[in-house]
């Protein structure tokens, strides 16, 4: 048996993905950058510069790390929630990495334009006796938080995704069911229609009406030439329910001359008319 295999399809696509990790990014620098506005800090210009390049490297790394967790889109949850705090690490250290050198390895003596400023950023870090290792361990710390938030995101997002296409499957399921259920019991009804009917023709072939027997065998090769040729769940339109109706009829007609009568009164404008 030849079978197809589905292209697989990523539960977040690249452009949902993008879109929230540039969207995480840029509300992040807005409100360092508000922040640093408010307590008003010197060299703003040139700091908003260093904090774009922190911004453009912080989207690289993140996207990088969507790319990792897309690997582990039809695991089980617990998998790819580890997955993501495991993978966050060194994204956040990473990041941390860059946010360092731009605010203190690059060109740090144009950092501020006053010169004595400088001076005295150096001289308080000195006195912290804060390291390189330690100020990108303190940076990472939060940048590590802020990684987990996007990708609760992101997981959250293939989830909702996930429920969807279980409900979209069990829906189909449930109208297959539905189908298959109409088909059966149509099964079951005609032949004991048919069973009927060729008990009738034998009574008329026994007693000779060979009239009747022959308009009967007509209705009855009609009927189940428009009923067993087309599908039981396609709608039809109402001339076409009429007409099969009308083999139907006749056929219980000969069966019941005289407790049967039929007359049809449809108006033309309603033949097209469409219905189950």
């Amino acid at each position: 048996m030849l079978t197809v295999k589905k292209p697989y399809q990523p539960l977040v696509g690249h452009q949902m993905a993008f879109l929230t990790i540039v969207g995480f990014w840029v509300f992040h620098a807005v409100i360092v950058s508000l922040r640093s506005a408010v307590m008003d800090f010197p060299s703003q210009d040139e700091l908003a510069l260093r904090r774009i390049m922190v911004t453009v490297a912080g989207i690289a790394l993140t996207w990088l790390l969507y790319l990792v967790l897309r690997m582990f889109d039809r695991q089980p949850m617990g998998v790819r929630v580890a997955t993501a705090f495991l993978a966050a690490i060194p994204c956040a250290i990473s990041i941390a990495y860059v946010n360092y050198y731009f605010f203190n390895l690059y060109d740090p003596a144009n950092l501020f334009a006053d010169q004595t400023l400088n001076q005295s950023v150096a001289e308080i870090q000195e006195q912290l006796r804060l390291t390189g290792l330690q100020d990108i361990a303190e940076v990472a710390v939060t940048r590590y938080f802020f990684i987990i938030a996007w990708a609760s995101l992101y997981l959250a997002l293939g989830y909702a995704r996930e429920v969807r296409e279980a409900e979209r499957t069990a829906s189909r399921y449930a109208q297959a069911a539905h189908d298959a259920e109409l088909r059966s019991l149509r099964y079951q009804v005609n032949p004991h229609f048919l069973f009927n009917t060729l008990n009738s023709l034998s009574s008329l072939v026994i007693t000779r009406q060979n009239e009747k027997a022959e308009a009967m065998i007509q209705n009855l090769a009609s009927f189940y030439r428009t009923s067993l040729s087309s599908d039981p769940l396609d709608d039809v339109t109402l001339a076409e329910e009429v007409e099969l109706q009308r083999h139907y009829l006749g056929i219980e007609a000969v069966r019941y001359p005289e407790r049967l009568r039929l007359q049809f009164d449809i108006p033309e404008r309603l033949a097209d008319f469409a219905l189950p």
